[in-house]
């Protein structure tokens, strides 16, 4: 899923960044976390011809955070 990818990406970078910060900086700007994963996500999935959604909710980050939490935990 590309949004994962994305929000890896930013975890490496900043891995203390919150869905609060994410939420609270997506804009059009790719200097803030939400703003990368904003134009990230726009680049790629218009790049597949795939339709770009609205902004993830808050419920849908803490999903992915966790999802990466765990499988970040589980690598040998």
């Amino acid at each position: 899923m590309i949004r994962r990818e994305v929000l890896a990406e930013i975890l490496t970078d900043n891995p203390t960044v919150t869905v609060s910060q994410i939420l609270m900086t997506y804009d059009n700007s790719d200097r803030t976390p939400g703003g990368w994963l904003r134009h990230q996500l726009k680049q790629r999935l218009e790049a597949e011809g795939r339709p770009v959604p609205d902004k993830p909710s808050q419920s849908v980050l803490y999903e992915d955070l966790a999802h990466l939490s765990d499988a970040s935990t589980t690598r040998d």
